[in-house]
């Protein structure tokens, strides 16, 4: 993976200066920028992100809780902004293949690929938005990275760790569509 790094510091970059490009709130058709979807005072359209996590954890047995984000800790910088996340936490899967986590995450303990992320929306719009905005780029990325698992139910969206194996993604799947 790190020898395909530069490579794919070198797509994202390419990829994010064009969806810079754009001054409107309503990006274009084709674009990888999320157009504007709900404003960030709105309440969320279901769970919390921690209490989904929780909801998930009980279902799920090898995933545990690792960290509930707020603003100051948000390594994305996105929770609360317009258009954006309201809650996110990370969680971990013991089942996830601990070496490539370790080479992925290059020391960022709270990762995707050591388990997941749940995030939710204040509508299911914007959780939908979101998605599509996750999988854009994934695919806009190609064979640089292995793309995550993202599932959504309503106002939530769930991103788990490509590190698992398909069979063990799909715990994740169908617990999703019981939240």
């Amino acid at each position: 993976m790190r020898r395909y790094l530069p490579l794919a510091v070198l797509a994202t970059t390419a990829v994010l200066g064009l969806t810079a490009c754009s001054s409107s709130d309503n990006a274009p058709s084709g674009s990888n920028r999320p157009p504007a979807s709900a404003a960030p005072t709105e309440s969320v359209a279901g769970p919390t992100a921690e209490e989904a996590t929780k909801a998930l954890a009980a279902k799920i047995p090898t995933m545990k809780l690792t960290v509930v984000y707020d603003e100051d800790t948000d390594p994305n910088k996105r929770l609360g902004r317009p258009h954006q996340y309201v809650g996110k936490t990370a969680f971990a899967d013991s089942r996830v293949d601990t070496a490539a986590a370790n080479e992925a995450a290059d020391g960022d303990t709270h990762s995707i690929d050591y388990g997941g992320t749940v995030e939710t929306f204040a509508t299911e719009a914007a959780a939908t938005t979101w998605v599509k905005y996750v999988e854009d780029m994934s695919k806009a990325l190609g064979g640089f990275v292995t793309p995550e698992y993202v599932y959504r139910n309503g106002a939530t969206v769930v991103r788990v760790s490509s590190h698992l194996k398909p069979s063990d993604a799909r715990d994740y799947e169908t617990a999703v569509q019981q939240l």
